[in-house]
């Protein structure tokens, strides 16, 4: 849950809670918090849950350690000030729309290490690149590769900014 009720600026969650130690930000934990404007992430927390940053609008630095394995549904929907995002190699699991309606998103990264995802020109795909998991919301012009097969749910909603869309005859599925 969240440490107060609408945290502003900088925050630190800690890696323990009294004695309980901090093993994720749970589901809506900080929605709505827009004043909030960068966020440490201790290493002790492996899961980000559903909509629990949607709508932090003014977050602008973000660092998602290495040992999140699972990024909830729509968990970044909304935070418009994000311009850059890093996949590690342990995150496996990223929930339709985690990064949708993110305005200022240019370029999702992925390890190379990672079993799941990578990313061609900032766009975020499933490892074996048949899937589009999220286009970044700043992107102004996207060519999907050949071999592209599903348009995952969510995956373009909120790119405003885009001019141009080069879609493959491969693909077959094309979700909400």
């Amino acid at each position: 849950c969240a440490i107060s009720p609408m945290p502003t600026g900088n925050l630190v969650v800690p890696s323990t809670l009294g004695s309980a130690k901090v093993t994720a930000i749970g589901q809506e934990a900080f929605i709505g918090c827009s004043g909030l404007k960068s966020l440490e992430i201790p290493d002790s927390v492996t899961k980000i849950g559903r909509d629990s940053f949607q709508g932090c609008s003014g977050l602008t630095a973000l660092s998602i350690p290495s040992n999140v394995t699972e990024i909830g549904i729509g968990a970044f929907i909304g935070c418009t000030g994000l311009t850059t995002v890093a996949i590690s190699p342990n995150l496996v699991r990223i929930g339709h729309a985690a990064f949708s309606e993110c305005d200022g998103l240019k370029q999702i990264d992925v390890d190379a290490g990672n079993p799941s995802y990578t990313s061609i020109d900032g766009v975020l795909y499933t490892k074996d690149r048949t899937v589009l998991v999220q286009c970044p919301g700043g992107a102004d012009s996207v060519a999907f590769p050949s071999g592209l097969e599903n348009i995952c749910w969510h995956s373009i909603r909120g790119c405003r900014k885009l001019k141009s869309l080069t879609m493959p005859p491969s693909v077959t599925t094309i979700g909400a």
